[in-house]
């Protein structure tokens, strides 16, 4: 799957972005090798984001980031197709 669509659909897994903030999810400092990727987002959603990230040290892309590798590793299994 292309690496955009796989990040589209992460995100609605990521219902509640404050419950994600105040339960197990804490957002780090940027300290990745990256590659680019061009990924629409709804405005308000883009919104959501900027607030939960106001004041920490944190870009926009730090946190989808973040926030994707959250909901795969707490994702459900989903049975495998035959």
């Amino acid at each position: 799957m292309h690496y955009a669509m796989h990040i589209y659909h992460c995100l609605p897994h990521i219902i509640n972005l404050q419950e994600v903030i105040n339960l197990a999810f804490r957002i780090k400092p940027n300290h990745r090798e990256t590659e680019n990727k061009t990924v629409r987002f709804p405005l308000k959603l883009i919104q959501r984001i900027e607030q939960a990230i106001k004041g920490k040290n944190v870009t926009f892309s730090g946190f989808v980031i973040q926030a994707c590798e959250y909901a795969l590793d707490n994702m459900e299994e989903t049975p495998k197709e035959k």
